[in-house]
């Protein structure tokens, strides 16, 4: 055995990984066709890539027709190449966020809004500007059009990453408090956001 054979994981690591990141059980009574077919799609591309198993081998592994596994390869890469380019995007914004939280503190430091210093974490309703106005900066989109109410794909995939992000820096801010920023929008938009840009990252997690 080579060095580099030794360093691939296991099949079983691999599947272990793959369903304890979504939450999935093979024995389940029951699951979703598209969360199985999601799951196994993840599994195969990195069973793939990272174990080197033939289509037959995979196959196997999942439990499933040797038929199938080109399918699941392709919507596998898809997933995961989408993914990556949603966490790019996140570290993007993070950066751009600081530069943002530090313009608003210091605006609102000069004007006599605050008394403390820039450096102190600003007020929730700041916070959340500066990612809106991060997310407008790196997307493109004005922070008007993120917080509006079109439902075009070019303002709502901001949007939905605003929210996220909003939530992932602050985790005890609430969806509640968190529509409020966005239109007054409610509980349920906020979360369908956190699910569809935490299943995004989730699935490039590997």
């Amino acid at each position: 055995m080579s060095v580099l054979q030794y360093m691939r994981p296991s099949t079983e690591l691999v599947l272990e990984r793959v369903f304890e990141r979504f939450r999935y059980s093979p024995r389940r009574a029951r699951r979703s066709p598209i969360e199985t077919r999601t799951v196994l799609s993840v599994a195969s591309f990195l069973l793939k890539n990272e174990t080197r198993l033939s289509n037959p081998e995979i196959a196997k592994a999942i439990s499933c027709t040797e038929d199938v596994v080109p399918t699941l390869l392709a919507h596998g890469a898809r997933i995961i190449g989408t993914a990556s380019e949603v966490q790019d995007l996140v570290i993007r914004i993070k950066t751009e966020i600081e530069a943002h939280q530090n313009t608003i503190a210091v605006e609102l430091f000069l004007d006599g809004s605050i008394e403390r210093p820039p450096t102190i974490p600003l007020t929730e309703s700041s916070d959340c500007k500066a990612i809106i106005s991060a997310v407008g900066t790196v997307l493109s989109a004005a922070p008007a059009q993120i917080t509006g109410l079109s439902r075009e794909m070019r303002y709502t995939d901001p949007r939905y990453i605003a929210m996220a992000i909003a939530k992932s820096l602050r985790p005890s801010r609430s969806v509640r408090e968190i529509g409020r920023h966005f239109s007054g929008r409610d509980s349920h938009t906020v979360l369908r956001a956190l699910q569809r840009v935490s299943d995004a990252v989730l699935k490039s997690s590997h």
